[in-house]
């Protein structure tokens, strides 16, 4: 019979203290003006997290850190072998498939986000933000810097990270966590410092490599002023086009490290390219784009909204645009201000003897205020959001409270409450691709909106359970939605399984039920349940299959919508990555009030012929079957996005591109968009443009130009 000793008073105390001050461990990255490595001040402990077997990185990895007053630096020295991917050339915050380190910072450990900064082995810059659901906003960005040097057998990187462009709060010492990464691009492997994968939820963020900074961080205002002018040429009406609307600026500062402050006047998007094609037809509820420009992206959503709330894109040329944004500590704070252009629509119509205008885009004030207290694991945003032109505003109070009640279990409510004042007696509305008079009497209306979330996450399983119920009276004119005056439920299960066999690496799934209803009569809206399975094999062909089964109330009748899509993607080379779909099933058309088969067909090819040209093409074909014939409805159309891309160097780019499609309506036939676009970054942050874009249509078998211009603009950071 074995014995056991009673536990000596030493083993107790190296178990309550030795052990959670070993688990609690901090690296103190070193005060320094020159480089500085010693074991102190190391990482090289790089496990594999993807596949997430904890294996070792075969290739020696070796990184240390170091700051001084206004730079955090970190030194790689990476063993490479014959299967090193360097890339090609590319302008900043474009993706390209190589080799590459990753940085995450982590100042704000309450709110689980982090910085992000890549390294590429020809000097490409990549940053963003990494949301706490792992997403992506590449629109954040930093004058970070790095130096790349490749020899035979060794990577170095020497990345110098500006504390200016980092939102953190309070005095030293500043306690920070990290998570450096490297990948290998030929085999699709994730080796990380310390060992988290996103299966963790928000431990993903706990878990990562505490840190201290014990000197001072030297302030920096960070002012950022860029003056702009463009000069447009029309080469239809051969004028060229230049006022005081062809001048306008950016400019930013940090009043502190928590805070930030934005304004344009008059800014200017011309240098963007063309939006992709997109099926546009046949569509219930106009498409939501994403937002591009300059001054609507952020570092972090200090709004706490959404497209339902605040739409960008409803503001179409704004005149001036102010934000302040700030996280000191515990809170968040974020006011917006901006006025749209007035634009007016094609005509008036006459009422009594009496012409009144009526304009496509008001010029309305769109303002938002907001702020949210954060407390470990319960926050609560507030946010009021108000629209406002001549005799007309609306507003939105929005709530949401958030509780994490357990490690990755959370709950959160929405509950926003609406008033709408309209005095104007009769308002031309506008949409995305469909022009309606609308005659409205004077209004004075409030309404509500409510959702109720559940989330889970963990290794196995993602769940997300939501309850929704709006009023009739809801009215958000600065956000985007579709159904007033219904409820609704949603049931959303995801799993992602490493399964890392000799066949098959991921394997994801994802079961999702949704149903609308109308308040008062119950009576069914909509109802969809999905199904999703896919697979990556070890040699980088991904398959997948979609189903999706509906039930839509249209016209006061029932219809079943049904749809299958298989896919396929092959990954595996720089020159060719391809992927190809179809899909078929039974759809509403809502013209003729019925449902029809159809045919789907999407195929795309990218990749890069040297480190100089890129490519993209997508063409897409949808066609109905038995049809009856229309002006309005086609019932076989093909659509096309082709883009490519001559970059010379990281900082000097030519992006040409073409939109079609060939959608036939009241005469309507092929349209084509033609874009050319010059970029130079002729100092950090001063940039060059010119540009070309044109849009035409065939109208009754003849040609027209819709607009043809040219475009210079000089952007200059002070």
């Amino acid at each position: 019979m074995t014995s056991f000793k009673k536990p000596s008073l030493l083993a107790i105390f190296l178990f309550l203290y030795i052990i959670p001050i070993w688990n609690n461990y901090a690296i103190e990255i070193p005060f320094s003006e020159k480089e500085f490595k010693t074991e102190d001040n190391q990482l090289n402990n790089f496990i594999r997290t993807f596949p997430a077997d904890s294996l070792s990185c075969p290739l020696s990895t070796e990184a240390w850190l170091w700051h001084n007053e206004k730079y955090l630096f970190i030194l790689l020295e990476a063993e490479i072998d014959q299967d090193f991917k360097q890339g090609k050339y590319a302008v900043n915050d474009n993706w390209i498939k190589a080799d590459h380190l990753r940085l995450q910072v982590i100042t704000d450990t309450k709110n689980y986000y982090s910085y992000v900064f890549f390294a590429f082995p020809l000097g490409n810059k990549y940053d963003c933000i990494r949301k706490s659901n792992f997403s992506q906003d590449r629109n954040w960005n930093s004058f970070y810097d790095y130096s790349s040097t490749i020899t035979d057998s060794t990577w170095t990187v020497l990345m110098k990270i500006p504390f200016k462009d980092l939102r953190f709060f309070g005095n030293e010492p500043y306690h920070w966590k990290l998570i450096l990464t490297r990948y290998l691009e030929d085999k699709k492997e994730f080796y990380s410092t310390p060992f988290v994968i996103t299966k963790m939820g928000k431990d993903y963020f706990r878990k990562a490599i505490d840190i201290i900074i014990n000197e001072k961080i030297s302030k920096n205002r960070n002012y950022y002023f860029r003056p702009y002018t463009i000069f447009n040429y029309d080469l239809q009406n051969k004028e060229t086009d230049y006022n005081m609307e062809n001048l306008g600026l950016d400019f930013s500062f940090n009043p502190n490290f928590s805070s930030k402050m934005k304004l344009s006047v008059n800014p200017d998007f011309s240098d963007l390219p063309l939006d992709d094609e997109i099926d546009i037809y046949n569509l219930k509820y106009a498409p939501t784009l994403s937002e591009n420009r300059y001054f609507f992206i952020e570092d972090f959503n200090a709004f706490g909204t959404d497209n339902s709330n605040f739409y960008t894109r409803n503001i179409l040329q704004p005149q001036y645009a102010l934000k302040l944004t700030g996280k000191p500590g515990q809170l968040s704070y974020g006011l917006l201000s901006t006025k749209d252009k007035l634009v007016k629509a094609d005509g008036f119509i006459e009422n009594d003897s009496t012409f009144v205008e009526y304009y496509q885009n008001p010029d309305a004030f769109y303002n938002i205020v907001a702020f949210k207290p954060n407390f470990n694991n319960f926050s609560c945003q507030f946010t009021c959001l108000s629209k406002i032109y001549k005799q007309y505003h609306n507003e939105v109070f929005y709530l949401n409270p958030y509780w994490e009640f357990s490690k990755n279990q959370s709950i959160s409510m929405h509950f926003n409450y609406s008033l709408k004042y309209n005095d104007l007696i009769r308002n031309y509305s506008y949409d995305f691709y469909d022009y309606y008079w609308s005659f409205k009497e004077k209004e004075n209306r409030f309404g509500y909106f409510g959702k109720f979330v559940y989330n889970l996450i963990n290794r196995y399983l993602n769940l997300s359970l939501e309850a929704v119920r709006m009023s009739k009276n809801y009215f958000a004119d600065m956000g985007k939605i579709h159904h007033r005056d219904y409820y609704s439920w949603l049931v959303n299960a995801t799993q992602n399984e490493d399964v890392n066999s000799k066949l098959i690496k991921t394997i994801s799934s994802r079961v999702q039920v949704q149903e609308q209803k109308e308040n008062i009569s119950n009576n069914l809206i909509e109802k969809v349940t999905t199904t999703y399975f896919s697979l990556e094999s070890q040699n980088n062909l991904n398959f997948w299959i979609n189903y999706v089964f509906g039930k839509e109330n249209y016209a006061g009748k029932i219809f079943n919508n049904r749809n299958l899509t298989l896919g396929l993607s092959w990954t595996k080379l720089n020159l060719l990555t391809t992927s190809f779909s179809f899909s078929t099933g039974e759809l509403l058309i809502y013209e003729f009030n019925q449902t029809f088969k159809n045919l789907y067909l999407q195929y795309a090819i990218s990749g890069f012929i040297n480190k100089y040209i890129s490519y993209y093409i997508s063409l897409d074909n949808i066609g109905y079957f038995d049809v009856p014939a229309s002006e309005t409805n086609d019932d076989n159309y093909i659509y096309g996005n082709a883009d490519i891309t001559i970059t010379l160097s990281n900082k000097i780019s030519l992006t040409n591109g073409l939109r079609f499609n060939n959608y036939e309506w009241y005469g309507f036939s092929d349209h084509y968009g033609i874009f050319s676009n010059f970029r130079w970054e002729f100092r950090p942050g001063c940039n060059l443009f010119i540009g070309y874009k044109s849009s035409s249509d065939e109208i009754d078998n003849a040609f027209y130009t819709e607009y043809e211009q040219l475009f210079l603009k000089i952007s200059y950071r002070l």
